[in-house]
């Protein structure tokens, strides 16, 4: 399952943003900053980026006006606004800390980095973090309808169906039925605590962003890179993927050629901007929601919906539904491009990546970080090789916990923010969703992630009997348990080096900086009313669709 709920995409057109009198800077130890001693100007930024013309009046033509506007777009956006969106205003957004200190001794500005030294001290400046993810120049321009088809689609994929039917085949049904019982149950924790911050706090990063605020710089450090790190290695494993479903159909091509087909597509997806991935998005998503889809561990003609159509004597079928896996196949690949490039974009910003990486050109696009995570994707051609599945396998293992560790996290930083929203005297009531399940559900789901990597550990050190009906060796229980739990030290890893190099702490709650990048919900009234108004005037259909989505 692919949380993309990252909030560079969000359905509520952002207003205006707006500054506080006064801002205060925080330390990773959680207190002031050695460099609060001047006075910072406060900074107001405009919200929708600028629609930048062409203003050569030489330059001919209608087609080389549009030419050069497209070139032109690949230009630094030098804006200070929050974001692409919808020029309308529903809220206004908190870019600053609300409990100000007015006294710095240097100048705040959008372009002061979140790492900075002082008398040849590194640290890390957390609420210049907060206010730089708070203020993104991501595009935000995803309708409704897209997210929805996303959300819907998301839990059809390769690890739905491949993990399923090699659990089927090991535990037998009733374990089957209990393991998507606790999964699910944390889940909903889960997705209720990321629902409930991300609508209080639409910042770019999503929970590597929440973790950096309310748990620990360096642990948020480590949740971003390595939530990008998996799907960077997603992408290749998907073209493969697709190259493969391809020789159903004619064994005898080459792999190469359709590597490079679905790379150079997902590419141009993602160069298309939050709008071409959306439509994009949007159609894979009803071609795979139309029909049930198999996917397979070696290739694509081992899927069993398309080994059971073939047994009931059908000709045609079995080629619709390995088209239908192919178009599964690139919608993953293109989602594993969408997701990692933003995630490094806002790391970016946190100063927790390259600075290169928070490049983000006049459509929104973080360009350097999808050609960087476009770079990755010729390592697909591996297809051509008997030995590509080890090498993915290694490649994984670095990564492959990452979701259990970014869902635990996401439950810790809930809790921790309802912490600090009674410490500052809020009401629960002020929010305009809130967690279902309360910060009770956040800790059942952080307890049951915390079960889920301790049945990690225990399947890598006494695994399942194998496939093959051999037994385990010495040698290929220690490749098992590194390929099972190799993601635990490297995250440990993450972690531990950023926490070294900048003496980070665990963020108090006194602390927390809860008003930076927060929506302000001054008219939640008024609207909530008028959305009722016009809910009243919808058909019984409607209001039954909107109840369920």
């Amino acid at each position: 399952m692919a949380l993309n709920t990252s909030n560079d995409i969000e359905m509520n057109p952002l207003g205006r943003l707006h500054s506080s009198a006064g801002t205060s800077s925080f330390s990773t130890h959680g207190g002031r900053n050695p460099s609060d001693a001047g006075t910072r100007p406060s900074s107001s930024r405009t919200g929708p980026h600028r629609n930048h013309r062409n203003n050569n009046n030489n330059g001919g033509s209608g087609m080389q006006a549009r030419f050069n506007n497209f070139i032109d777009s690949f230009r630094r956006e030098d804006g200070t606004g929050a974001g692409r969106g919808s020029s309308s205003s529903r809220f206004s957004i908190h870019t600053s800390h609300a409990d100000a200190d007015t006294t710095h001794d240097e100048p705040f500005s959008s372009g002061t980095p979140a790492v900075r030294n002082h008398h040849g001290e590194r640290y890390y400046d957390l609420r210049t973090a907060n206010t730089k993810t708070a203020s993104t120049l991501l595009a935000r321009e995803l309708k409704g309808r897209h997210l929805q088809m996303i959300a819907i689609s998301g839990s059809i994929g390769t690890g739905l169906f491949v993990a399923s039917g090699k659990a089927l085949s090991q535990g037998g049904p009733a374990s089957v039925l209990l393991a998507y019982l606790v999964v699910g149950v944390m889940l909903w924790c889960t997705v209720q605590a990321l629902g409930e911050m991300a609508v209080v706090f639409p910042v770019a990063g999503s929970f590597a962003a929440y973790s950096t605020r309310f748990l620990d710089p360096s642990w948020g450090f480590a949740m971003g890179w390595n939530y990008a790190l998996q799907w960077i290695v997603v992408l290749p494993l998907e073209i493969i993927a697709g190259a493969l479903t391809i020789g159903y159909w004619n064994p005898a091509l080459d792999p190469s050629i359709f590597v490079t087909i679905f790379l150079f597509v997902i590419v141009l997806i993602n160069l298309a901007g939050i709008k071409g991935y959306g439509e994009a998005e949007f159609i894979f998503a009803i071609v795979k929601v139309t029909a049930v889809v198999g996917f397979i561990i070696a290739d694509a003609s081992a899927s069993p919906f398309v080994l059971a159509i073939e047994s009931a004597g059908a000709t045609i079928l079995p080629s619709i539904m390995n088209g239908v896996i192919l178009v599964s196949v690139i919608s993953v690949g293109n989602s594993s491009v969408f997701g990692s490039s933003r995630t490094l974009a806002a790391l970016a910003e946190q100063g927790q990546a390259p600075r290169i990486f928070a490049y983000v050109d006049r459509r929104g696009r973080p360009l350097v970080a999808v050609l960087t995570v476009s770079a990755v994707g010729p390592l697909a051609y591996l297809a051509n090789s008997d030995r590509h599945g080890p090498v993915f396998d290694w490649l994984l293992a670095v990564s492959g916990l990452s979701t259990v560790f970014t869902w635990a996290s996401t439950c810790l930083a809930h809790v921790r923010l309802r912490k600090a929203w009674a410490y500052r005297r809020r009401e629960v009531g002020e929010m305009p969703f809130k967690a279902q399940a309360g910060v009770l559900g956040s800790w059942l789901g952080f307890a049951c992630n915390c079960l889920v990597l301790v049945a990690q550990v225990w399947v890598a050190i006494a695994p399942l009997p194998r496939d093959d009906g051999e037994e385990w060796d010495v040698s290929s229980r220690a490749q098992n348990f590194f390929v099972q739990c190799l993601a635990l030290p490297v995250v440990l890893v993450f972690w531990l080096g950023h926490k070294i190099w900048f003496r980070t702490g665990f963020v108090r709650v006194e602390d927390m900086d809860i008003d930076t990048g927060r929506r302000d919900f001054g008219r939640l009234g008024a609207i909530k009313a008028q959305e009722e108004e016009e809910r009243q005037s919808w058909p019984k259909w409607k209001r039954f669709y909107r109840f369920i989505c």
